[in-house]
């Protein structure tokens, strides 16, 4: 992985300093939001300020960029982030324009278990960078992903919106 993406963790300002979060205008994930998901700007509920950025080892994330969870009970989770955003420092992202993105994401899912598999540490063991850059998957080629995460996107929504339908109907 560390040949085709960049890949780095982000960093919490410290919560003790108000100006770092009052008033916050940079989207920020804390690892719980990590959950197999794909993240929007709608389900990021917390900011810092440009101060907090600067004065932690946060950094922002562009838009379409795969992430993965690395401590904790959300290790091994992932997720599609859409929206520029910054990270805590247990959320680690892959930049990329050689993959696609959306189709990490779905690699990532479905190799959870392998991932899992590197794990160190005690209380909460973890995966870290260097792990992550070592991680070796098989690519199809550029188009090849794009069809194949337009498809499971497809099949995704349309299962999102059966369950819903269904909900509603046994709400009846």
């Amino acid at each position: 992985m560390g040949d085709a993406c960049k890949i780095f963790a982000g960093g919490t300002p410290s919560t003790l300093i108000e100006a770092y979060w009052h008033n916050g205008s940079i989207n920020w994930i804390q690892s719980g939001l990590i959950q197999d998901c794909e993240i929007n700007e709608d389900k990021i509920t917390e900011k810092i300020t440009e101060l907090g950025l600067k004065n932690s080892s946060s950094k922002i994330i562009k838009p379409n960029t795969a992430l993965l969870a690395m401590t904790g009970a959300t290790c091994g989770k992932s997720a599609y982030l859409t929206c520029f955003s910054a990270a805590n420092q247990s959320v680690m992202a892959f930049e990329t324009d050689e993959l696609n993105s959306k189709f990490l994401f779905y690699i990532f899912q479905k190799n959870k278990a392998q991932i899992l598999s590197h794990q160190a540490g005690g209380a909460q063991a973890g995966i870290n960078k260097s792990t992550c850059e070592n991680f070796l998957f098989n690519f199809p080629s550029k188009a090849e992903q794009d069809e194949i995460s337009c498809f499971i996107y497809n099949i995704d929504t349309l299962i999102t919106l059966h369950q819903r339908k269904l909900s509603l109907t046994k709400g009846r």
